[in-house]
């Protein structure tokens, strides 16, 4: 089984504050999931997502600041996967993508967030050195409703699919929403339908829960029931951590 957490931060950017808020959240986010890691060993790992600002990702130190927060935390870089939205990449395709490669090189995983907004071209798609996409929640949240937002959505999957990206689905609210998106063979989804955001205290709870021995654990909700192939998405709940201004949000990854 693997669980992320996904990270979102909920400041206004106009404080000033933003990229040192970010660089704490940055830290404080590698510091807990080195925690969870060595408290839940034995089983799948757990990965972490973070939302980088478009002011953060801008920063020249960013490089050298996130390589110390590795090391000084101890995560594997791997666990930690790092989200920026697309529109904040077409603002400055050849700089953005320097700035991803760089990133990569010290073995994080990036993903392209809100995608479908951003008016990014083929060309400039292919060259990303990325290994995700997130499909904007404003077309998966009517897709059971619209043509063209199912369209957009369907699109998106085979587009992930052929490029060897990953897809995620934002805006997971309804069962019929879900079952549309295993049938598409959308690999992850996120939304309220799965968990909405919980304190720190409970999600450790769910974690030491699902990390027991199998015979202990509690039944899995009957959300998962009659999912094409079994049971083809985990449960993953959310959780708001430290500061009312920093939340990690649900996402749900293929098992």
């Amino acid at each position: 089984m693997h669980t992320i957490l996904l990270v979102r931060l909920r400041i206004d950017p106009d404080t000033g504050q933003i990229v040192a808020i970010g660089e704490w959240m940055l830290y404080e986010s590698c510091r807990q999931m080195r925690r969870w890691q060595k408290l839940f060993p034995s089983e799948g790992p757990l990965f972490i997502s973070v939302n980088l600002s478009s002011k953060q990702f801008t920063q020249e130190t960013l490089i050298s600041t996130f390589a110390m927060i590795l090391q000084e935390t101890g995560v594997k870089p791997q666990s930690v996967k790092l989200e920026i939205t697309e529109s904040v990449v077409m603002e400055n395709v050849d700089t953005a993508t320097d700035m991803l490669r760089q990133l990569r090189s010290l073995g994080v995983q990036l993903a392209i967030d809100d995608f479908g907004t951003g008016y990014s071209s083929m060309a400039h798609l292919k060259t990303l050195p990325v290994h995700e996409l997130k499909v904007d929640r404003s077309f998966v949240s009517h897709m059971t409703s619209s043509t063209s937002d199912a369209v957009i959505v369907r699109s998106t999957v085979d587009l992930g699919r052929n490029l060897g990206l990953r897809v995620v689905a934002e805006g997971v609210e309804d069962r019929q929403t879900l079952q549309e998106l295993d049938a598409l063979g959308c690999d992850a989804i996120q939304g309220y339908y799965i968990s909405r955001p919980m304190p720190a205290d409970d999600l450790f709870s769910w974690l030491e829960q699902q990390h027991a021995p199998t015979a202990t654990r509690q039944p899995r909700s009957e959300l998962l029931d009659g999912l094409s192939g079994g049971a083809r998405f985990d449960q993953v709940p959310g959780v708001q951590y430290l500061s009312p201004g920093l939340t990690m949000n649900t996402q749900v990854v293929a098992g």
